[in-house]
């Protein structure tokens, strides 16, 4: 497979430029409320107080957007608690816990949807050579009693995003994968 020849990262509207800060007006920032992640777990409140703060100044894991890239670029290095969305299905209960990740400065946070959704892997398999095994997306279908859409299991995840990204040199791509 040639080299990864475009990567595209979805960020979120930002009213100060992301500019490593919380938007100077969160509560006017209608294109947040559309997106899942950022509208439903959205604090106005803590946001509003703490508008156009840096990063730095805040507890960036109370700004929901700033797990989606809402930082995307951010001249500050921050820390997030990232949490499995399946971590409250009874069969995984308990199992999963909060991981925290160092976002460095001027980072952007990549994810190759493509190559992690279930229905794309046999095309990615066809065209790239990938550690990846069907048997342990089946023990994960088991194991949550329905099947994701997404690839679940640590070691295929692992597998799909270290090719992906390997074809990234930091000596001559925009995007660094350090």
């Amino acid at each position: 497979m040639a080299g990864v020849l475009h990567l595209s990262v979805r960020v979120p509207w930002h009213d100060a430029g992301w500019a490593g800060t919380v938007c100077a007006d969160p509560s006017a920032n209608s294109s947040c409320v559309l997106l899942k992640n950022i509208g439903e777990n959205r604090d106005d409140e803590y946001e509003q107080s703490h508008a156009g703060k840096s990063l730095e100044l805040i507890n960036p894991n109370r700004v929901p957007c700033v797990a989606e890239r809402g930082s995307f670029m951010s001249p500050h290095n921050y820390r997030l608690e990232k949490e499995h969305p399946y971590r409250r299905s009874p069969a995984l209960k308990g199992k999963l816990q909060p991981t925290a990740v160092t976002v460095p400065a001027y980072a952007a946070q990549a994810t190759p949807y493509f190559w992690l959704h279930r229905d794309n892997v046999g095309k990615v398999l066809r065209a790239t050579d990938v550690d990846y095994r069907e048997d342990r997306e089946d023990l994960v279908n088991e194991t949550l009693r329905f099947k994701p859409q997404w690839v679940i299991h640590g070691d295929n995840q692992q597998a799909l995003m270290e090719r992906f990204f390997s074809e990234v040199d930091a000596r001559e791509s925009l995007i660094s994968s350090t």
